[in-house]
């Protein structure tokens, strides 16, 4: 279930430093022509190679569409001194990479792109720190270049890559060219993990050749990016019967939806290193098992804005949600998805902050039914002539209230008796952020014009005593019931179902999104009639876990990465 896709970035000329195995032919220092110009040659390998799969890590090419590439962004950084990370670089200037991407489907059915291109760059004034690479891919308005310069709107950026890569993006929503920054790798030894955590890469002075000829025989580096949305897709049968043996109703699943998405995320992924020795079973989930290159392995898990924070009843939580609502759902079900990453740490994983799928069901024909209380074996509608009749079901309960009863009662002439039939229809008000209804009018039958010695009427205290009697009355409006599936990251395995409270060593990503990971999910089943509108999310503090669903869906995660996850509704 843990995976992620990776679009592999070859820079030749530029090193990996000792994480990498190409071997940079040796120029015994002399780029006289690079001192006497002050420019230099690199020769850029662009490649987006499909990836293979080992232990519990599955990759997934996805769509041609999805690796669409518009333009490039080399972006570089020099360090102060030594002893300065590559959080600490300072930027020192951008380039724009004349990108023609080329993505064919080989007979192995598996995507790749490639490119190559001579990059002129301008004389590095860093002989003795170091250099850093970071390369942007489809920059979608995040940023524009002026010359060297990055501009963020009208002023010119200047700081380290840290100021750079917390950078807030908000509309990378988009099929058609999606963001892709750097890949924070892991460079870890032996079984149990013990390494530090590269996002850019290293250039080495002697990698930069005075001429377009020069630069294009040398070997390359590698630099690794990833997409910075996350993909879901939603997959199984459109249509059965309730698995509730009971009452098996028919229903048709006619669409589904992301809610309670991010707005916001951070330019390139930021990662903490207490993550990495977390561990259950031995699985470090943090890491992938299966290395990009020597000694490099994936990450899995990122901190994002809104990553410990969630202001409850704030008119911006930094997530987006059609909670209470009845939307459409057009989206079918083989309909892909994507959203920005969604993480928090264990203290946030609950229903506020977790990112869900939406998924509607219809039922009775497409046609309003009401559901009384917690009762979803009885579908009521307006009508004497429905099966289960919402008029005579008010009727029943006018009896049953003793004030009513009495009044009724008064307005009867002897031997009339009120029941199932008497109320010829309703009025009933729009349903509220629950999909709850209540009775605002009552027509009775004219059919017996001797029942009644005086006018029956009711007031609108009658009919508040009238609504509790009733009990709480949800209507399904076009009979869509609509089901909330919290999406998984991490498996029960790596983070077995908690008995009492979340750990972050044992549960921190057991829900979550992260970027560059496709999560598969498929619906099993279908339990019991869902809500009337999409369930509230807003403040509900309970924990990810308490939540009752009335849908089972498997989740499958790919990398892309791929997490898959199988559900049943109810």
């Amino acid at each position: 279930m843990k995976t992620n896709k990776w679009c592999s970035i070859l820079l030749m000329g530029l090193m990996l430093g000792a994480c990498s195995k190409d071997v940079i032919e040796p120029d015994n220092g002399e780029h006289t022509d690079w001192e006497t110009n002050k420019v230099g040659y690199i020769n850029l390998s662009v490649n987006l190679p499909s990836q293979v799969a080992s232990r519990s890590e599955a990759f997934d090419d996805g769509d041609v569409r999805e690796w669409a590439v518009k333009d490039a962004t080399l972006l570089l950084f020099a360090a102060g001194n030594s002893n300065e990370t590559e959080a600490d670089a300072t930027f020192i200037g951008a380039y724009e990479l004349a990108l023609n991407m080329n993505v064919q489907t080989p007979a192995a059915d598996a995507l790749s792109s490639t490119a190559q291109i001579i990059q002129k760059i301008n004389k590095l004034d860093t002989e003795n720190n170091d250099v850093y690479a970071l390369v942007v891919l489809n920059r979608n308005g995040q940023f524009t270049l002026n010359g060297n310069d990055v501009m963020f709107g009208q002023e010119a950026f200047s700081g380290t890559f840290k100021d750079f890569s917390l950078k807030l993006v908000d509309n990378q929503v988009t099929a058609n060219g999606f963001l892709m920054t750097n890949a924070p790798l892991f460079a870890t030894n032996g079984s149990v993990p013990s390494g530090t955590v590269q996002t850019l890469t290293k250039i080495d002075a002697s990698s930069i050749y005075p001429t377009k000829e020069d630069a294009a025989i040398h070997s390359s580096a590698q630099v690794f990016v990833e997409k910075a949305v996350a993909k879901v897709t939603m997959n199984g049968q459109v249509s059965g019967t309730l698995s509730d043996t009971n009452h098996p109703l028919p229903y048709t699943l006619s669409g589904w939806m992301l809610d309670n998405t991010n707005k916001r995320a951070y330019l390139v992924r930021q990662v903490d290193n207490t993550w990495w020795g977390y561990t259950n079973s031995s699985d470090y989930r943090f890491l992938g098992a299966q290395p990009v290159n020597t000694g490099l392995y994936r990450t899995y898990w990122a901190t994002d804005p809104n990553y410990s924070t969630y202001v409850a009843g704030s008119s911006d939580t930094g997530l987006s949600t059609v909670e209470g609502t009845t939307p459409a759902l057009s989206n079918g079900m083989s309909t892909s998805n994507y959203c920005l990453e969604n993480t928090f740490n264990t203290a946030n994983q609950t229903l506020q902050s977790t990112t869900r799928a939406v998924v509607k069901a219809v039922f009775n024909g497409g046609q309003d039914f009401y559901l009384l209380n917690d009762d979803k074996t009885v579908l009521y509608e307006q009508g004497l002539s429905a099966t289960h009749s919402l008029e005579n079901l008010v009727a029943r309960a006018l009896v049953s209230e003793p004030t009513l009863n009495a009044k009724i009662k008064q307005s009867l002439n002897v031997g009339k008796t009120f029941g199932e039939g008497d109320v010829a229809s309703l009025t009933l008000s729009a349903p509220d952020m629950n999909g709850v209804s209540q009775v605002t009018g009552i027509t009775l039958s004219s059919s017996d014009s001797g029942k009644y010695n005086t006018a029956l009427t009711f007031t609108s205290g009658d009919l508040e005593k009238l609504n509790t009697q009733l009990g709480t009355l949800y209507k399904y409006t076009n009979g869509a019931a609509y089901y909330a599936v919290k999406i998984r990251h991490f498996t029960d395995t790596q983070t077995p179902n908690p008995s009492t409270g979340y750990t972050e060593n044992e549960h921190l990503g057991r829900y979550g999104i992260l970027r560059n990971n496709w999560y598969q999910l498929t619906v099993n089943s279908v339990k019991l009639i869902g809500a009337p509108v999409v369930p509230l999310v807003s403040g509900n503090t309970n924990w990810d876990d308490t939540d009752e669903q009335y849908i089972s869906v498997g989740i499958k995660v790919m990398s892309w990465a791929v997490r898959t996850q199988s559900i049943d509704l109810q």
